[in-house]
């Protein structure tokens, strides 16, 4: 009786493909492409395209945004990976106050992956806004790509902010990340005039377990009098730093980034972006750091 129960036990790869996207559709990024390495049968379901289809639209339901009419031809598999990389782009997928080609100027570019840049060239009443869609809890890093040029305003104060929306109260909840630069800041030399850089907010974004995928509105907004300008936007991202192997690194490859030297105030919060290959000085230091290792490790052989 016992071997006849036992022969008979289900086993979850048993289970019929749409059962089994129905499991998929409530998993995390993070689980499905795990999942999709374990065996042969949730390889072959996690790569239907119908499978993609119902775990995109579980999470994100019929949420259209601008940069969307630039994937008709993605699959539902790219599109998903698309949005849970948590990035978006600035010129496409943000709501911008005044813009009308004199405050604010959306302009085709080559140096952005989205092909286009939101320029800020002058406004006073800054209001850029989007939301990035169904964040999973954890702790993230904010992220925005960016260049200042030399014709900034040196006293422009600017805010940075990624807020959950977790209630209609307006109340700004814990965990937000914002942040407010100071005046002068960006015509700092490690600012000004250095090209496109990757600035990562010194406040860091937290999402509480409690509140499940959560919306988190991104904005660079400051509504005052006083002018603002010399600034071009091309994408935000939120970056999760409290996972050993982010989705982030397996969804894009990005470019590497140096650190700039000592900001006094934001050390390690501006990096500009590496050209992509070792400098001469480097490989010198490398060749003569092996050649002593090797010199000492023979000295140890002989003795």
């Amino acid at each position: 009786m016992q071997s006849m129960s036992s022969s008979m036990a289900l086993r979850i790869t048993d289970l019929p493909q749409e059962i089994l996207i129905n499991i998929f559709k409530r998993l995390d990024i993070d689980d499905v492409l795990a999942l999709e390495q374990t065996c042969q049968v949730f390889h072959e379901a996690i790569q239907d395209s119908w499978a993609w289809h119902q775990i995109y639209h579980h999470r994100y339901g019929n949420s259209i945004q601008k940069a969307d009419q630039y994937e008709r031809e993605w699959t539902w598999r790219q599109k998903y990976e698309e949005k849970a990389s948590l990035k978006l782009s600035v010129a496409n997928d943000f709501e911008i106050a005044h813009l009308n080609g004199i405050h604010w100027r959306k302009c085709e570019s080559s140096e952005s992956e989205y092909g286009s840049i939101a320029m800020m060239q002058q406004v006073c009443w800054l209001d850029a806004n989007s939301t990035i869609r169904s964040v999973s809890p954890g702790t993230y890093r904010v992220l925005w790509r960016i260049r200042v040029w030399d014709t900034v305003l040196r006293n422009q104060q600017v805010d940075f902010t990624a807020i959950p929306q977790v209630d209609d109260t307006g109340v700004i909840p814990r965990g937000s990340s914002i942040f407010t630069s100071p005046r002068g800041w960006f015509s700092e030399t490690e600012v000004q005039g250095r090209g496109w850089a990757v600035m990562a907010l010194p406040c860091k974004l937290v999402i509480d377990k409690e509140w499940g995928l959560t919306d988190v509105r991104v904005s660079v907004e400051r509504k005052d009098d006083q002018w603002k300008g010399g600034m071009d936007f091309d994408w935000v991202q939120l970056q999760r730093i409290d996972n050993d192997l982010p989705v982030t690194s397996r969804l894009r490859t990005y470019k590497r980034v140096r650190e700039l030297r000592n900001n006094s105030r934001f050390r390690n919060e501006f990096r500009v972006e590496d050209p992509g290959y070792p400098s001469f000085s480097r490989y010198i230091i490398i060749s003569t750091v092996l050649t002593y290792f090797l010199f000492w490790l023979k000295q140890q052989i002989v003795h």
